[in-house]
């Protein structure tokens, strides 16, 4: 027994669109990106953008490595690069969701 259904809708004409919005529509809300393509939304959705990995520069602007910052700053950037790695598996599970979606239209 098949674990999914792939749904397949014909645009014949416009009158078809709801349907098909509505088949995408539900697509996102599983794939956790209902958001991107939300046609009653007052505004566009963001642009998606890679997050940058934190730099030693950005706890100590002198700093040219790890060995540079004070415990401190060791501290700071251990919680900048924690959170760096939570927002780039966010961002790459977004991403894989869009990949997906497009496969599915």
């Amino acid at each position: 027994m098949p674990l999914t259904q792939k749904t397949v809708l014909v645009l014949e004409s416009p009158k078809d669109w709801d349907d098909w919005y509505e088949i995408v529509r539900r697509t996102t809300r599983v794939l956790g990106i209902s958001h991107l393509v939300d046609i009653t939304a007052a505004t566009a959705p963001r642009e998606p953008f890679r997050p940058e990995c934190p730099t030693y520069q950005d706890v100590n602007p002198l700093a040219v490595s790890y060995a540079a910052l004070d415990d401190a700053g060791k501290d700071m950037f251990k919680v900048l690069h924690t959170s760096y790695r939570t927002e780039i598996a966010r961002y790459d599970k977004e991403q894989a969701a869009v990949r997906d979606l497009i496969y599915h239209i």
